[in-house]
């Protein structure tokens, strides 16, 4: 019976995951969902209710750590493979960090004791600015997110967490990226970025002072051409 249920929540999840697969900023990385528009990156895990407990609501706290450290261990998967930006990846020290700032997005609790949940991280919680590591939020805690206020237009780029951005022979990482199909909208001020051999964002001539700016922060990166 327990094979059973655990069989039927696989199969859910696996649903699940492919009905929300198709917009052109979600993207599937292992187990894990993320979502490039959104700065997200999720894994969903179940558990059934063990049937040798007496009853569901005795079953059920056993149930949800199950599910929850089958989440995270598709979270942790998925991180090791994640890309920073071209040839980059989480040292073992930052993944480790990233996966404690996890937080349930969802618990859907069945009737029988078993429990299906999501576990997420937001893009500012897997590399977090330097002043924000210094006072980590609470382990578990929702993080509060807000829209970058950077932002650069690039014709095609494979999606990235943290791309380099270069200025003459200067050079900086970016905090992390959230991404948009398409040209800017009216009143965003965007800087028009093309990629080198590298995959670095190269900043033309006249807008090299912004790498400055750039330089550890959030930003929007509008793609015209988003990858396949």
């Amino acid at each position: 019976m327990v094979g059973k249920g655990i069989a039927a929540l696989s199969l859910f999840l696996l649903l699940a995951g492919r009905a929300q697969a198709d917009d052109k900023l979600v993207r599937p990385l292992g187990d894990t969902e993320v979502d490039w528009g959104a700065g997200t990156i999720s894994a969903r895990g179940g558990a059934a209710a063990d049937l040798r407990m007496p009853t569901a609501d005795i079953a059920r706290p056993g149930a949800e750590r199950r599910a929850r450290a089958a989440a995270l261990a598709k979270l942790r998967a998925a991180l090791q493979s994640l890309p920073l930006r071209p040839g980059g990846k989480l040292s073992a020290t930052e993944l480790e960090a990233a996966l404690g700032r996890a937080h349930p997005a969802g618990v859907d609790y069945q009737s029988n004791g078993g429990v299906l949940l999501t576990m997420s991280l937001a893009f500012g919680d897997i590399v977090p600015p330097k002043e924000k590591a210094k006072a980590p939020p609470d382990a578990g805690a929702e993080p509060t997110r807000k829209d970058p206020e950077q932002a650069l237009a690039v014709a095609s780029m494979p999606f990235g967490l943290a791309p380099r951005v270069v200025a003459g022979e200067r050079e900086a990482a970016l905090s992390w990226a959230v991404y948009r199909t398409g040209a800017p909208p009216s009143g965003v001020d965007a800087i028009a970025v093309k990629r080198d051999a590298k995959g670095n964002l190269v900043l033309p001539k006249g807008e090299a002072k912004a790498l400055q700016k750039l330089a550890g922060a959030p930003v929007v990166i509008y793609v015209q051409k988003a990858p396949k």
